[in-house]
């Protein structure tokens, strides 16, 4: 089987504190819908985002841009202060995936070059640009420009005398495209966004009309009851497994400064690896998403995709089955930390027992046990907070 090669990628997960949130929520997240003609995860809600262009691995020209908005120290302290402990591979000095070769400098890292991929495409997929000047919208001729003129967007930022904010980007995950699953892969670092209401109010995030068709604000449990719905529903909503277990997560925090917190702390403390999920049938259309805390884990997973496909035997099949039909965990089992898929409805939920500290909107939990590098949990279907309506 030949090698499944990828691209290098980064998304922005914007939130913003909003008294239009839904209980038990105080903020939302900015889902976008991508056209059904996408080569890539058509119709499915996402976040901005996309693959690293040329132009964002212009390393003279965006060091003389930050140097001279900074100043050489501060920029230099900048560079410091976003080198966490841990580095995925992305982030790593001669990083390569097969098609494209990252020449890393001390000048301009990588870990600032994902950044600033996700606020261009933020730019282009939003028309929001997150600056050292601020957050403001940019004019449509702008936004188009940048678009179809990628290497236009440093001249862009020195004309207006700013620079991309790069440390309003919270290093959240990392995910790779799991192999034999799509038809492209990415290897993409998802970094989160903070809105204030303040910031929220002055700026109107939208689609461009064409990669992306809807834009919308809504709380992590308004997604995911959404994608629970029927797929003939017109409210329900297409996730695919990162998407959907990143909201999950989210629901550890029912206020915005909670979440802004971890977001700002944990990276900092530990840094990221990358995950890379086994995915398995376990029967016609009900399809596993296997996490790197799971206890199905592999050792060594296949990352190319080239040697021999991932499996597990058909007890551990009937475990799983039997997890996803009781949505509980046993107790005393060993990790388990996994997304199912019902691929005929198009459902996704999150199963675990891992579980987060004190800081979940769960009044009841066990003691915490975090995953790897300090990373929240995701809570199970049967944790998941119902949605209050108005009367």
């Amino acid at each position: 089987m030949p090698a499944q090669k990828w691209r290098n990628a980064a998304t922005a997960m914007v939130v913003r504190k909003s008294q239009e949130s839904a209980y038990p929520f105080d903020w939302q997240i900015l889902m976008m819908k991508r056209a059904a003609t996408a080569k890539f995860m058509p119709n499915a809600a996402v976040f901005p985002g996309g693959a690293v262009d040329k132009a964002d691995l212009d390393v003279k020209s965006w060091t003389k841009l930050f140097e001279k908005v900074h100043g050489s120290t501060d920029f230099e302290n900048m560079k410091n202060r976003l080198n966490y402990p841990i580095q995925p591979e992305m982030y790593q000095h001669g990083n390569s995936c097969g098609s494209e070769q990252f020449h890393s400098s001390t000048d301009f890292p990588n870990w600032l070059v994902f950044r600033l991929t996700a606020i261009r495409e933020l730019v282009e997929e939003a028309g929001v640009l997150v600056s050292t000047d601020g957050v403001f919208e940019v004019t449509s001729e702008e936004r188009n420009m940048i678009y179809k003129n990628p290497e236009s967007f440093v001249n862009f930022c020195a004309e207006k005398r700013i620079a991309p904010d790069l440390e309003r980007l919270y290093e959240w995950s990392d995910w790779l495209t799991p192999t034999n699953i799509l038809p492209k892969r990415f290897d993409t670092m998802f970094y989160l966004i903070t809105l204030d209401e303040d910031e929220a109010e002055n700026v109107t995030f939208k689609h461009d009309g064409s990669e992306l068709l809807t834009t919308a604000w809504l709380s992590p449990h308004q997604v995911l009851h959404r994608n629970m719905l029927e797929k003939e529903n017109e409210s329900h909503i297409h996730l695919h497994p990162p998407q959907s277990y990143e909201l999950s997560r989210m629901m550890n925090f029912r206020q915005w400064l909670q979440l802004q917190g971890y977001a700002r702390v944990r990276p900092a403390k530990f840094g990221s690896v990358r995950w890379l999920p086994m995915v398995v049938m376990l029967r016609k259309g009900l399809m596993m998403s296997i996490m790197h805390d799971d206890y199905l884990y592999p050792s060594d997973p296949d990352v190319m995709g080239d040697g021999t496909r991932f499996s597990i035997s058909d007890e551990e099949i009937e475990t799983a089955i039997d997890i996803f039909e009781a949505r509980e965990v046993p107790p005393g089992m060993a990790g388990v930390d996994r997304t199912y898929w019902d691929k005929e409805r198009f459902n996704l939920f999150q199963m675990t027992n891992y579980s987060g500290p004190g800081i979940s909107w769960m009044a009841k939990k066990a003691e915490s046990k975090m995953l790897s590098c300090g990373q929240i949990p995701s809570l199970n279907i049967n944790e998941w907070p119902q949605i209050v309506r108005e009367i």
